[in-house]
């Protein structure tokens, strides 16, 4: 079986091919990575070539493979992707490894998971007020199927694609929502690179509010949730802005940290080591994530693997989907509420075998085989 890979210069690349090599090293597995020079700063594995954006298409793989794969894996949706799928021939079956951005961050449907405080935040000044102005322009034009057909190649693309490989099924169901002309089959699979896993002391003190510096993170709906009673029970609060976003927003979450939360605010803005970033993340007794969709889920998954209390809204699909499998999160909307009490270490201590079951061990093997051996004849 031939199997060809679109995806972007990533680190976590060489982990997918590393664990597909070890468990299935039968199927031929070619991956064409995104490079304009011919060099690549991450994927350092072998059976890669590079691949242009810009000039190459289809017949390069084509041409590379010398036959048509029997399987071509997307690894996530982006615009360049796009155009090579649409050139393809329909006897080649695609499989679309979700990362999200490609449902979440279109124009379409962005707004409706950014809070009203982080939208006003992150939308203040000229500049932010024009790019809202072209996102709910952009949300316009989708309604109507005809243009938004003409001008969007990405929604001819969901037809064009077999197969959604994700670990969620609520994702599944809101695309199927959003988009709901698409013949795409779910396919359980998780990349499953394993996270670190922390062993964390029983004298943490920290608050950690989100991952990064996008605005999904919803800092400032937060940060302003957050009684003086309830934030004097921690010791610091680290926020996380270094990675994503714009430095107009960033700028603005670390003003508001820095009077909403004093001395006790600890920004992180500035490249770290990721050694000194695990340091920190040792004292974290609580961690918030606030996104209202799937996002972070390395990080979501860092936490509960380490039993480390973790709060997340209700709405969000990675709660909906680790809470119906037996995990204890807490709800955000009840912090202020209910006040924070944290979880029980047997309780904690389940939370860590559930996240085990559904992404470690044979769970691995199990994902793997659902893709790669998605068409096999």
């Amino acid at each position: 079986m031939l199997v060809a890979h679109l995806t972007n210069d990533e680190k976590f690349i060489d982990g997918f091919i590393e664990i597909q090599q070890r468990l299935f090293p039968e199927i031929t597995n070619v991956y064409f990575v995104l490079s304009e020079d011919g060099t690549f700063r991450h994927v350092s594995s072998k059976n890669i070539v590079a691949f242009s954006g810009k000039n190459d298409g289809y017949q390069k793989i084509r041409e590379q493979l010398g036959e048509d794969p029997h399987l071509l894996v997307i690894h996530g949706l982006n615009p360049w992707k796009v155009q090579v799928l649409l050139k393809m021939p329909l006897s080649v079956k695609v499989a679309w490894i979700f990362y999200g951005f490609e449902i979440y961050n279109r124009g379409e449907n962005v707004l409706a998971f950014v809070g009203p405080k982080t939208k006003q935040l992150a939308f203040a000044g000229a500049k932010h007020k024009l790019k809202l102005v072209i996102r709910k322009l952009q949300y316009s034009i989708s309604r109507f199927s005809g243009i938004s057909g003409q001008l969007m190649p990405f929604r001819a693309a969901l037809n064009r694609i077999n197969y959604f490989a994700h670990w969620i099924p609520q994702d599944f169901d809101y695309l199927t929502k959003r988009y709901p002309n698409h013949a795409m089959e779910f396919v359980d699979f998780c990349y499953s690179i394993e996270p670190l896993r922390l062993e964390v002391n029983d004298h943490r003190a920290d608050l950690l509010i989100g991952n990064s510096a996008a605005d999904t993170n919803n800092h400032a709906d937060i940060i302003e949730s957050l009684s003086e009673d309830f934030i004097s029970g921690f010791k610091r609060v680290i926020i996380p802005l270094s990675y994503s976003g714009e430095q107009g927003y960033v700028k603005a979450v670390k003003k508001l940290a820095q009077e909403k939360l004093g001395d006790k605010a600890l920004v992180l803005d500035s490249f770290m080591k990721k050694e000194e970033y695990f340091d920190i993340l040792k004292g974290v007794k609580l961690a918030i994530m606030g996104q209202l969709r799937s996002q972070g889920a390395a990080n979501i998954r860092f936490f509960l693997s380490s039993g480390i209390d973790l709060a997340m809204y209700p709405e969000n699909s990675i709660y909906r989907f680790y809470t119906e499998k037996g995990m204890a999160i807490h709800s955000i909307n009840q912090l202020n509420t209910d006040g924070f009490t944290p979880f029980a270490k047997d309780v904690l201590e389940h939370n860590k075998t559930i996240e085990h079951e559904i992404h470690r061990g044979e769970a691995i093997q199990k994902f793997y085989a659902n893709l790669l051996k998605i068409n096999k004849e």
